[in-house]
Order: structure tokens, then sequence, then C-alpha cells
């Protein structure tokens, strides 16, 4: 005999049925976890059907030729109903209202997934009749966790953002997913996060609508934000603790260091990102796009750090708050430094100079003057980008603000393309004491690969030391830009040295890792340390040459187009192509005179002094 007990409840309603021999089959949403312990029953999970399945049970419903005549469309189809039989039927039973597949998918992708699943003028559809039987057998504080779930912004969800919705503990979150779990409410997507079903959702949307007052959902919307904020600044603050930062409370630490912070983000930026643009408290928008930015900076997610920056910017100016505005646009105008969008981030940071949307703030003046120094580093001023870092670490030190050790930095990298040596080391010396004495990691690794290359065009013999520096200090902090410019900085060095297969394996590595974090203009300075490193080894450099020449110009990177056309101009010479090496040195020669890079005009003058008159 086979007993069929469809649809049970719980073990407890399963329990006073079953025969004393024979087969029995029991299905439930629930995982009845008792039952098993007890009875020895064997679980046999069942997922939602694979995209080829649900295919062929459209077809079996509805017909293969009219599924073949539309395979694109049914795939969506299957895809809006989750993948779920009972949806799949029921959108199947509606097709002739709906006149196609494309129509029907279209009918409910612009509307109420489950409304459109109700068949022959139900009220309710039989998707959301069976969601309603598992919601209703829970116990009200579940039943309250999987409404406000429908309230995350992004696509999954913890135990801490869970307990900030139902303000319970974490602990106690954290058992209440999974019993929804168990019940099949949510699914376990990785460890410790979970999601919904599509279909689920939607009903846990109509749930929390129906079910929750309007204050009560405002209220759990807030501690979930505050939570992600919280979380996110004590996040970012491990990452870069240097970084200029709206005004705002500090959080409590609950990382315990840089490898943590990082985890946590890798897989919540999605959410915080949602939170971002669909925050109602507006001030959470752009206090959580500020807590982002040392993530995005990191890990160098350009385009997605620049899309919240703007949400943030929007609701900013839609507020009046200026402050805030001027955080956003110094945000925006980091990503574009780091993505070589270099002429864009000089507009907004002009804004921020001449609308006078940081005068209340000295921090962020000082801050805009200090960023606006490197982009004028980029696009071919280098004396104007000494003025500004000149004019922020004045502001910083009268006003006792942070912002010192950068302002330093820039002004040592700018006196550096200048031929100001001397003037770079020091500065950059003074950066790195202060770094170190503040702990400032982060700080101390930039500075390092900074104060590497001053060494090596100085001629000093502690330059390879300092690379090694550099490059333990930046990996250590998972700094990549630094990583990259240390590597690149290192192989011209060992190319000087004769050491072949060290430097072209550092330059080599340089580029990828630039290709791989989407800099630009960090990729054509790799490239065109990569075409010297060729040169000096006597192997061919036109092809990286020129890959970094077409890189600086699309991005206005002038110190790179002068090395790259310097570069070209050598690689000329040493194939005996007089013509190519004066047509390539004549117009670094041009470049570089008029930004006033010295030590590139000092290089390419030797290869137009080896050129016959």
């Amino acid at each position: 005999m086979l007993v069929l007990l469809d649809n049970a409840r719980d073990s407890a309603q399963v329990t006073p049925l079953l025969p004393s021999s024979g087969t029995v089959l029991v299905t439930s949403r629930q995982r009845l976890g008792d039952l098993i312990a007890r009875t020895g029953a064997r679980p046999v999970p069942l997922a939602v059907l694979p995209a080829e399945d649900s295919r062929h049970l459209l077809e079996t419903v509805l017909g293969t030729p009219v599924v073949a005549a539309e395979p694109a469309a049914a795939a969506e189809l299957a895809r809006l109903c989750g993948h779920l039989p009972l949806a799949l039927r029921l959108a199947a039973a509606n097709l002739g209202d709906a006149g196609g597949l494309a129509d029907l998918a279209r009918e409910l992708a612009d509307g109420d997934p489950l409304a459109g699943l109700s068949v022959d003028g139900a009220e309710e559809s039989a998707v959301t009749t069976a969601f309603s039987v598992s919601y209703r057998a829970l116990p009200a504080e579940h039943r309250l966790l999987f409404r406000r779930l429908a309230l995350v912004p992004g696509q999954t969800f913890t135990a801490p953002a869970a307990a900030a919705l139902t303000d319970v503990p974490e602990g106690r979150a954290g058992q209440q997913l999974k019993a929804l779990a168990a019940a099949h409410l949510v699914e376990r997507h990785l460890p410790g996060r979970y999601r919904f079903h599509d279909l689920l959702h939607s009903y846990a949307t109509g749930r929390v609508t129906a079910d929750d007052s309007a204050e009560a959902g405002d209220a759990a919307r807030r501690r979930l934000l505050e939570h992600y904020l919280t979380t996110a600044d004590a996040a970012g603050r491990r990452l870069i603790p240097h970084f200029l930062r709206l005004p705002r409370p500090e959080p409590a630490q609950v990382f315990a260091g840089t490898e943590d912070a990082l985890a946590w983000l890798d897989t919540e930026w999605p959410n915080l990102a949602a939170a971002v643009e669909h925050a109602k408290a507006r001030e959470y928008a752009w206090h959580l796009a500020d807590a982002l930015r040392a993530f995005f900076h990191h890990r160098g997610h350009h385009t997605e750090w620049i899309d919240t920056a703007t949400t943030a910017l929007t609701a900013a100016q839609a507020a009046g708050d200026r402050q805030a505005q001027a955080a956003m646009r110094l945000s925006i105008a980091l990503a574009g430094v780091n993505s070589g969008r270099y002429a864009d981030a000089r507009t907004h940071l002009t804004t921020v100079l001449d609308a006078g949307l940081a005068a209340d703030w000295p921090a962020g003046r000082a801050a805009a003057l200090n960023n606006l120094s490197a982009v004028h580093q980029r696009l071919g001023d280098p004396h104007e980008a000494i003025a500004c870092g000149e004019e922020s670490l004045r502001l910083c030190e009268e006003l006792a603000i942070p912002g010192v050790t950068m302002a330093l930095a820039n002004l040592g990298f700018a006196c550096g393309q200048v031929g100001e040596l001397d003037a770079a080391l020091r500065h950059f010396g003074r950066a790195l004491e202060i770094a170190e004495r503040d702990g400032a990691r982060f700080s101390v690794a930039v500075v390092l690969a900074d104060l590497a290359h001053i060494h090596r065009d100085r001629g000093d013999a502690e330059a390879a030391e300092f690379y090694e520096r550099a490059l333990t200090a930046n990996r250590e902090v998972g700094y990549q830009y630094g990583e990259a410019a240390a590597l690149s900085g290192r192989a011209v060095l060992e190319a000087r040295a004769g050491d072949d297969t060290r430097a072209w394996a550092d330059a080599a590595e340089a580029v990828e890792l630039t290709r791989r974090i989407g800099d630009r203009g960090t990729e054509a300075s790799a490239l065109a340390a990569l075409g010297e490193v060729c040169v000096l080894l006597g192997r061919p450099a036109a092809e990286h040459l020129t890959s970094a020449l077409d890189i600086a110009r699309e991005t206005s990177f002038a110190w790179c187009e002068a090395a790259a056309l310097t570069g070209l101009a050598e690689a000329a010479l040493a194939g005996g192509d007089a013509d190519q090496a004066r047509l390539h040195g004549e117009a670094a020669t041009k470049l570089a005179a008029r930004a006033g890079y010295r030590p590139l005009e000092t290089r390419v003058a030797r290869v137009l002094a080896k050129l016959p008159a």
C-alpha cells in the first residue's frame, strides 16, 4: 500500500496518520526534521525546475509548436514564474487571454506577477493560496520577519539585517531565518546569507503592506539603514582610516582587520548601493555612499562608485545640503581620477570650490584642493598642482584638520614631475614619518611607493629596499593601485641594472594588475614602464608604448603621453629609425616643455642628441 500525505503543515499533523506497514510519501513546504529523526524518513528536497524542465512543462501544457514558435518568450515566462510548476501551469492557463507567450511574459513583468497568475476570475491565485497556507502556519514572530524581509533593498539578507528589521537580538533573528528556510519561504544562498524566491518576494511585499502600519514599516527601514551605515562606516574606516568623511559619530569597531572588513563589503555592497537608491530618509543616501567610498577605491568598482555617488548627489541637491553635495562631488572626482576621467574630476572639484559648497567645511575644501592637485598632475599642469597642494597643506596645518599626509604626498609627486627631486624627497619623507607615527598603514603603503620612485630617479642605492617595502605594505592592505605602481617602478630599476627576467616579470604583472582593477591611467603608466623596460633590455617595445600613448591621449594624461612618446623615440633610435625617433622625440619635447616635465625633457634630449643633424 502507498499512502500519500500531501501538503503537511508539520510533523504533528502527519504522525497520527502513519500506518504500521506500507510506504508513506509526505509532501510539505516544511522540512519536517523531527519526523525524519523519529521515524528514519528519507528527505528528498525539491528545488525549482531546471530551465529545460520548465520548457518541457510548458510544451506539455501548451504543445511543442506554441513553445517552439517563441522560445525566448517561453524562457522569460519560465523565469518570471520562478520555474515553479504550479506557477507555470497557471501562466499557461492564462495564455488564451494574453494572446501569445511574449504578451503574457510582458504582462507578468509589467505588473504584479502573483496577480497575473490567477485564473477564471479568482480573487487569489493558487500560488498565492499556497504561500498563504505556509505563512499562516508560522508563529507570529516568524510572520513578522518574513514580511519585513521584503523591505531589504537588495537581493540577499543576513541575521544582522533581519535583527534590525524586527528589533530582536541577532541570535534570535538567525534562528528565525533558519525556520523560514525550513519552511521554504526563504532560501539559503550562501553560508549565513539568505534570499527570496522572486514570487515569494512579491507575496512578502503584499503582506508587509497589508499587515504592518506605515509607521512600523518606516521604523523598520530606518533601523536597517542604520545597521547598514554603522557597519559600512566601520568597515571603510578599517580599509582607509585617513579618508575624509562626512561628520557623523564614529561607529564601534566591529571588524578585527582589513581582511574581515573587505570580506563583509564584498558580499554586502550590492545591498548598500541599492539602499542608497531606495532610501526614503535622504540623508542615509549620501552617508551610505560616503561610507562605501573606501571600498570602491580599494576594489576599483568605478562605474558602481560613480553611479552610487551620483544618486546620492541628486538626493543632496534635492535636500539643499551643501556639505553633502561637496562630499559626493569629491567622491565622484576621486572615482574619476582612479578611472582616467580626469576632465570630469576637475569639473566636480572646481564646482566644490567655485560654488562654495565647502565654505563651512574647511576639511572638505582642503580635500578638494588636494584632489585637484592630483588632477592637475595628470592634465599637464604640475606647477598648478604644486600651488593647490601647498594651499591644501596650509589649511590642514593651520586648522589642525586631517589631510596633511596626502597633501605632502601630492606635493612630492608634483615636485618629482618638474624635476625638484630633493623637494619631493623631503615631502615624501615627512609624509612617511607622519603616517608611521599615526599607524596609518594605507598611507604608509602609498608613500613608500612614491619614495621608491624618487630614490630610483636620484640613483640612490636604497631604491630597491623601498620598492620591497612598498610591495609588502600595499599587499598587506590589499591596495592594488599601489602594488601595480611599485611593480612598474621596480621593473624599470631592475632593467637599468640588466636584470632581464625579474624586470620583465614585474612589468608584465603590473600591466595585468591595472587591467584587472580597471584604472585606465594607471594602465597607461604601467604600459609606458613596460615599454621602457623593453627598450632597456633590447626587446620589442613599440606595441606597449603605442597602447600607452593611445590610452594617455584618450584620458588626457599628459605626463604619460609625454613618457610614451619618449619611449617610442628611444625604441626607434634603438631600431635604427632616425626619422621616427626624431618625430616622436620632437613631439615629446614639445609636450614636456609646455608642461614643465624636466625629467622627461632631459631624457628625450639624450635621444635627439644622438640623431644625425
